[in-house]
């Protein structure tokens, strides 16, 4: 005979199974109204991107900013991260570093792995809250254990310059490693130079290229620069003007510089002083150091080969005062430089011992060409022995890197 049951026990067990059945039928129904509310407010994310870009509707950043906020404000992640965003770039708003910070900061504690990644940039730079190495390497681990090849990169750095951490060769080359796995330009670049300085690995030039060429390849400036460098260093200069042009079009001022400086001595191109003069003046106009100086020292050149300037005998006082009293030599007016290197040439009391002017273009040549200049100018008119020729050739080799 089968198992019986009483009737008080049948009904307990029906409400017990009826109990069972709501408490399923209402995880049920607050589940699809979640994944409905999800659904609105990732739609009202795309329509807000969709502005923001221009995609489909006239770009309108307040309007985006508009559907960004309904939707961050059912917790979708991403669009608080877009609300950040716009804060920190000032996109439609008022730039306001504190605002990025609350939305990154919302975006972050939900997992986003940029907005994690660009809290930690806030943190490393002090931007909108006190600089923190410790902050920013906190946010960059948790953005790059989500494989975030940027934050990757960034913790490379931190060990490679020892910001907030002991410096270590080997870790940096190993979340390099990492990023670079994963195509990262900035990467990339930065393996480019642990072979080129031998941080960690065996220095190594074909290496370092070939890092600098991948990286340069995204389209990274400063990757262009660093290969337009290697490639002038291996006397390619058809190759070297590539490269500089590439970054000094993207607005690097080093390659500005370089570029000023091919066309300044007719490296690879025609000597041209106003093409010269026109990339000159782009890195001036954003600060780079020794582009003012260049600049000068193009109208130097210009008035000398016009012969303009250089045929009196200059007096010996302001060269004597140079020398006599120590005065730093970069810090020195032109005039005075000038008027030392003249006074070198014909004598008036100085050292006629051209090893020790040789010894002072070693000091200044590579600072910027004009400190060169007038040295070069001096040395190159007198009638010396073949030894002293040769050491000027070899210093003019270097001139414009």
């Amino acid at each position: 005979m089968g198992f019986q049951t009483s009737g008080a026990a049948k009904g307990d067990f029906a409400m017990k199974l009826l109990g069972i059945m709501m408490v399923g039928l209402l995880v049920f129904a607050f589940t699809a109204l979640q994944e409905v509310g999800a659904d609105q407010a990732d739609e009202a994310r795309k329509t807000g991107l969709n502005y923001y870009n221009g995609t489909g509707v006239k770009q309108d950043y307040q309007e985006a900013m508009n559907w960004f906020i309904k939707s961050a404000n059912q917790g979708n992640s991403i669009a608080q991260y877009n609300i950040g965003l716009m804060y920190f770039n000032g996109d439609g708003v008022t730039k306001n570093y504190e605002e990025a910070l609350k939305w990154y900061r919302k975006a972050a504690e939900r997992g986003d792995a940029d907005a994690q990644y660009s809290l930690g940039q806030m943190y490393y730079n002090g931007n909108g809250v006190t600089q923190s190495y410790s902050q920013a390497l906190k946010w960059y681990r948790k953005a790059a254990d989500k494989g975030h090849a940027d934050a990757q990169s960034e913790i490379g750095s931190m060990y490679r310059d020892g910001d907030g951490v002991t410096l270590n060769y080997a870790e940096a080359l190993k979340w390099y490693r990492k990023a670079v796995d994963q195509g990262n330009a900035e990467a990339q670049y930065c393996m480019g130079d642990m072979y080129a300085n031998g941080h960690g690995v065996t220095e190594d030039y074909s290496k370092a290229r070939r890092w600098y060429r991948k990286a340069a390849d995204q389209g990274l400036a400063a990757a262009q620069f660093e290969l337009g460098q290697i490639y002038y260093g291996d006397g390619d200069n058809s190759e070297a003007l590539r490269w500089y042009r590439k970054a000094a079009d993207q607005g690097n001022a080093s390659a500005q510089c370089a570029l000023g400086d091919l066309y300044s001595w007719g490296h690879g191109v025609t000597k041209d002083y106003a093409e010269a003069l026109r990339w000159y003046h782009k890195a001036a106009d954003q600060g780079y150091e020794g582009a003012n100086d260049k600049i000068l020292g193009i109208t130097a050149r210009q008035k000398y080969e016009k012969g303009e300037g250089v045929v009196q005998k200059p007096t010996a006082h302001a060269a004597l005062s140079l020398q006599d009293t120590g005065h730093a030599w970069k810090e020195a007016s032109m005039s005075a430089r000038t008027a030392l290197c003249k006074t070198m040439t014909y004598g008036n009391g100085l050292t006629n011992d051209y090893k020790y002017w040789l010894d002072k273009i070693d000091n200044v040549y590579d600072s910027s060409e004009t400190l060169w200049l007038p040295i070069y100018l001096a040395v190159k008119t007198i009638e010396t022995t073949r030894s002293i020729n040769e050491g000027i050739a070899e210093k003019q080799k270097y001139l414009g890197r």
